[in-house]
């Protein structure tokens, strides 16, 4: 099982106060969203299985028109072993 929780931590500025991410994890169909994040919701965890369906590669990006887009894009997880 794999847990990604993804921090908002940008400054408290005038920009921050209104932007706000949602990041999707996504792999050969199958799909995963966190709640939205933002100023006041600073945290939103996925959980996965992964390699689950012969799975072995994710990606996770922000499904969001947001400030932090170039940083929050094509973030790719490969699956290397699989330990029971």
């Amino acid at each position: 099982m794999v847990k990604l929780t993804f921090v908002f931590d940008e400054d408290i500025n005038s920009l921050a106060i209104g932007d706000v991410h949602q990041i999707a994890v996504v792999s050969d169909g199958w799909s995963v969203e966190t709640e939205k994040i933002w100023l006041l919701h600073k945290k939103s965890s996925v959980t996965f299985e992964a390699g689950e369906d012969g799975r072995t590669r994710y990606r996770a990006y922000c499904t969001l028109d947001c400030i932090g887009m170039d940083r929050l894009n094509n973030l790719v997880i490969d699956v290397v072993g699989h330990h029971e």
